[in-house]
């Protein structure tokens, strides 16, 4: 438990499934980290202003898999980046899972696609599909993509997979670069979005697998309501209260409705 006053706490979970997992092991890995915000009232330790929310806040970082197993939370102020100690929750969870022999892959949105967090996953043999923000040399390498395509518009929308390799200035080698355009009908521009991976899939499968960590997300959204700790005065009361919370998340969820185990392919 780090400093409740400065850092926050990272929260672990792992006994109660760890039971299920030695009858019934798992096959792969899928992790999904993401964040969430959540508005605070009043003096309250630890809360800052939030450009999200635009009200004072305190954030919440969590790391699940991909049938809804809470495998570690960090609570932080307000005033941090959505991907700020990232590395807190991810590398107990790598460590966790490193000797095991599984298929490992690792979802996230574009807070996270850091060149630090990059260079970890490819270390630890992880295959991960990460958003990437949109900018000018991105745009100009798929510009002969971005013309209005001949013809009668469709009603349906008309979907461009394409891949390029691309280098920022802070990563250190060029990686691929899954781009998704959309043409809707009515439309005057695509819509135009960018996955950095190291998958060797067709495009189209990449996009797919990473369009369902939208499910992940709604995970985190029923955590952002349901996980308290925020209408507390002090971080050290806030942090039991969220632990608190996280607790029946971590041993209920997973082994409700029969077992996630039984929801695998």
């Amino acid at each position: 438990m780090s400093d409740p006053g400065v850092r926050g706490v990272f929260l672990d979970f792992v006994w109660k499934v760890d039971r299920v997992r030695k009858r019934k092991p798992i096959r792969k890995l899928i992790l999904d980290m993401d964040s969430s915000v959540s508005s605070t009232h009043g003096e309250q330790e630890g809360s800052s202003y939030n450009g999200t929310s635009a009200a004072p806040a305190i954030t919440r970082c969590f790391a699940s898999i991909q049938f809804g197993d809470l495998e570690r939370a960090l609570l932080r102020t307000g005033k941090v980046h959505s991907a700020d100690d990232c590395r807190t929750i991810l590398e107990p969870v790598v460590a966790r899972y490193r000797h095991k022999n599984l298929r490992r892959f690792f979802r996230g949105d574009a807070a996270f696609a850091k060149p630090k967090v990059h260079r970890y996953l490819e270390a630890e043999g992880y295959s991960y599909a990460i958003r990437l923000p949109a900018n000018a040399i991105l745009h100009r390498d798929i510009d002969y993509l971005l013309s209005w395509p001949v013809g009668r518009p469709p009603k349906k929308s008309i979907v461009f997979y394409h891949s390029v390799l691309y280098q920022a200035a802070s990563w250190e080698k060029p990686r691929r670069v899954v781009v998704r355009i959309e043409w809707r009908q009515g439309q005057l521009f695509a819509e135009v979005s960018f996955i950095v991976t190291n998958l060797r899939w067709w495009e189209d499968n990449v996009v797919r697998f990473y369009n369902q960590r939208g499910t992940a997300e709604q995970w985190i959204k029923e955590g952002k309501y349901a996980l308290t700790g925020r209408a507390c005065r002090a971080m050290a009361s806030r942090t039991t209260r969220f632990a608190c919370s996280c607790l029946p998340w971590r041993t209920i969820w997973p082994t409700s409705f029969g077992g996630w185990h039984c929801r695998e392919r």
